[in-house]
């Protein structure tokens, strides 16, 4: 994910937030930003969040934001296996409960599992499901269980209930719509306390809406404040083979109107399927 590290074309890392730190061989991966981060540094001032607490530098590109854990939760789109397997690593923190929608054969749930304090795997294949817990054996903070996540519509929301990440992955060629959704089912219509913080979505044709709404805002000049007034999570989105958008950023600002956009149907013109992703236009 070489764009991935938000300093190229999004707002800068601030002070007291959050990153996790690629290439970490012990102690932990995750720590907190000690000074105010300019396009011209190379290395970025960071206190590690283990018991050792160290100080010290790191080179910028070794660095990923960690997004929802300050503010609005968000919700991050992606394309390829790839990315969404980098990001179960760098947007799960040691203290979640996650939940995983469409586990497969668990190659994601090994992932979250080693950084997350606990998580609930779900998926609507019985064969699939009994490789993935053979893959997680010996992982004592790991459940599956069964689930169609699209016809199931009470069981998934009490599955889901309290956890703090969540990651969607039902096939990356599902229709937008289909996956739009079911986010809006598990985020929206339930309490807003009740939110996880930070959301991953494999979704090729809901991503290159993203780009679509990205490309299309900007070109007509709509700015965050356009945005509805409303707790809607933030969007950033990830594309190509597992690169970031270099204005993942501006739509995060933008995710309320995105999402909007998304649920109130005027993204009808768009063609969703990705053999018609011709239509998106590109930076």
């Amino acid at each position: 994910m070489k764009a991935w590290p938000p300093y190229f074309g999004g707002r800068p890392i601030a002070t007291g937030e959050t990153v996790f730190v690629r290439g970490t061989r012990y102690g932990s991966a995750f720590a907190t930003v000690l000074e105010p981060v300019v396009a011209a540094d190379d290395d970025v001032l960071v206190r590690r969040r283990d018991a050792a607490a160290r100080i010290e530098r790191i080179p910028k590109r070794r660095l990923e934001r960690c997004y929802g854990r300050s503010g609005r939760p968000a919700i991050l789109l992606c394309e390829e296996t790839s990315s969404f397997r980098k990001l179960a690593r760098s947007q799960t923190q040691p203290s979640d409960a996650a939940f995983e929608i469409g586990c497969s054969f668990g190659a994601s749930t090994k992932l979250l599992a080693a950084h997350a304090k606990s998580v609930y795997a779900v998926d609507m294949a019985s064969e699939p499901l009994k490789q993935a817990a053979a893959s997680c054996a010996g992982m004592n903070n790991v459940r599956f269980a069964k689930l169609d996540a699209l016809l199931e519509r009470e069981r998934l929301l009490d599955a889901a209930a309290g956890a703090d990440s969540l990651f969607v992955d039902i096939n990356g060629n599902r229709a937008a719509a289909t996956v739009s959704a079911l986010l809006r089912l598990l985020l929206y219509e339930r309490a807003a306390t009740a939110r996880p913080r930070v959301t991953v979505v494999k979704c090729r044709a809901l991503c290159r809406a993203a780009e679509y709404f990205e490309d299309t805002t900007r070109t007509e000049g709509i700015t965050m404040n356009d945005a509805p007034s409303s707790d809607h999570a933030g969007t950033a989105f990830t594309s190509g083979a597992g690169n970031a958008h270099v204005n993942g950023d501006a739509l995060m600002s933008r995710g309320p109107a995105f999402w909007r956009w998304i649920w109130e149907g005027a993204a009808a013109e768009v063609e969703w399927e990705t053999r018609n992703m011709q239509r998106v236009r590109r930076p």
